[in-house]
């Protein structure tokens, strides 16, 4: 269409300036009116979460290293297994126990089966394992620390899913680098 004036205008305008002088409005894809210049939300991107994730699987393991190297080390005791439990709440899949042990005859309990991370909802096949392997009543070997004679494990040294969760959260976090965000 065009104006009294010959110029080309925009249909249902109601400014007859020419469509050349008129104001260019800049689309974001699909179409959207709104920019995301004013609203960035980085930490909300899916690199940050990743690296998030993974620098939180990191530091959980790196924490828990040390003691589980050294527990492999420690000092051993008899103990017996007096009680299990099997937590089963939304989110957790998780056995419990409870063992005494004696160290310099001062009695102890404890309930640190590993130094790994805790069992997820998926794993219940291993939670179970672990849960049927420790019956009430079951003689252990109980593996103290010689300075905190409190602190215990009945599995030492890093097990397989500690050095997983080291793993996976450096790959969450190599990962993170090649993920557009």
């Amino acid at each position: 269409m065009r104006c009294l004036t010959g110029q080309p205008f925009v249909c249902g305008s109601t400014s007859l300036r020419p469509l050349a002088l008129r104001p260019q409005l800049k689309r974001e894809p699909l179409g959207s009116h709104y920019s995301s210049a004013g609203l960035s939300m980085p930490f909300l991107s899916v690199p940050f979460i990743m690296m998030a994730a993974g620098a939180i699987n990191v530091a959980w393991a790196v924490a828990r290293f040390p003691r589980a190297f050294s527990s492999a080390r420690w000092p051993t005791t008899e103990g017996l297994i007096m009680a299990r439990d099997l937590d089963d709440s939304p989110g957790k899949y998780q056995p419990l126990f409870e063992y005494r042990y004696q160290v310099d005859g001062v009695p102890f309990r404890g309930s640190r089966i590993s130094f790994g991370p805790p069992f997820n909802p998926q794993a219940f096949q291993r939670a179970l394992v672990t849960y049927h392997q420790y019956p009430p009543g079951k003689a252990v070997t109980v593996y103290y620390d010689p300075q905190h004679p409190d602190r215990s494990v009945l599995e030492p040294g890093i097990n397989e899913w500690l050095g997983a969760q080291l793993v996976g959260g450096l790959v969450l976090i190599a990962l993170a680098q090649f993920v557009p965000g």
